[in-house]
């Protein structure tokens, strides 16, 4: 009896699946942004290395805003969705948009302060975008089950579409463009491919996977700032953290400069 109520109560391999399909937009964005931000702004748009890339930095900075913020208002939002789920819903579109108007940018190459000023403003706009559907996201795991070994099985289906999402933006964003000729055509179509398949697998997680029961009664009740600083406190989240940090800025260098060494050194992008 007792097997029969845990098989019963068990998160079936849609739910897995659904769950899993929502990372997949995520590594998606997360590779492309990462490989191809810098080199897009620079020899597609025309902006300036130097303004080209404080731009993407005050766009981590603001990153490094919203995040947090975001996280604390669906650990608090309650709706006839749950607390991750609207956030799947609501964003998907703007998320969409944001990603096709970015790479859709006019030339700047004439206006390198109209152009840093756009850079900046759209970056932050689709940080933000990517920030509402992201963060409940990665949040959702322990809201769908309590149950140490169904986690571990849903990050499995996770991370196995992430590595899809990671393939997949670092892979075909060149093909795409070389397929239409025109560069600034070609980032505009990548941007709207990426964009609707970030939104079809978010949305796809939204409508296959509810949240528990258990996970909506919890309501915290602490303010912001004590919840941010609280981490701090941690001493082992500390020490992950400054790896985590140590891990990405080595990643990013390597993402930022692979696109301009085949294209200028092999002469082959």
């Amino acid at each position: 009896m007792g097997k029969t109520q845990k098989a019963a109560s068990g998160l079936t391999r849609r739910v897995k699946v659904s769950f899993g399909i929502g990372d997949l937009g995520g590594n998606l964005f997360f590779t492309a942004m990462g490989f191809y931000t810098l080199y897009y702004l620079t020899d597609v748009v025309g902006i300036n290395a130097a303004l080209a890339g404080i731009a993407i930095l005050v766009g981590k900075f603001w990153d490094a805003v919203t995040d947090p913020m975001v996280g604390y208002l669906s650990d608090r939002t309650r709706s006839r969705w749950g607390r991750r789920r609207p956030y799947f819903l609501f964003g998907a579109l703007p998320l969409l948009l944001a990603a096709w108007y970015f790479f859709s940018a006019p030339d700047f190459s004439g206006n390198q302060t109209l152009g840093f000023l756009w850079a900046t403003a759209f970056l932050c706009l689709l940080n933000t975008a990517y920030t509402v559907v992201n963060i409940p996201y990665g949040s959702l795991t322990p809201d769908l089950t309590k149950d140490f070994k169904e986690r571990t099985t849903l990050n499995g289906y996770r991370f196995s579409f992430a590595v899809i999402g990671t393939i997949l933006g670092a892979a075909i964003v060149q093909p795409i463009v070389d397929l239409v000729g025109d560069p600034h055509r070609g980032f505009s179509i990548v941007g709207l491919v990426f964009g609707v398949v970030m939104a079809a697998t978010i949305l796809t997680t939204f409508f296959n996977v509810r949240e528990s029961a258990a996970s909506l009664a919890d309501r915290p009740k602490e303010k912001f700032l004590p919840t941010f600083l609280a981490v701090f406190k941690n001493a082992a989240y500390k020490k992950l953290a400054f790896v985590y940090t140590m891990n990405l800025t080595g990643l990013t260098f390597v993402q930022s400069m692979l696109v301009y060494y085949f294209k200028y050194i092999y002469r082959d992008e």
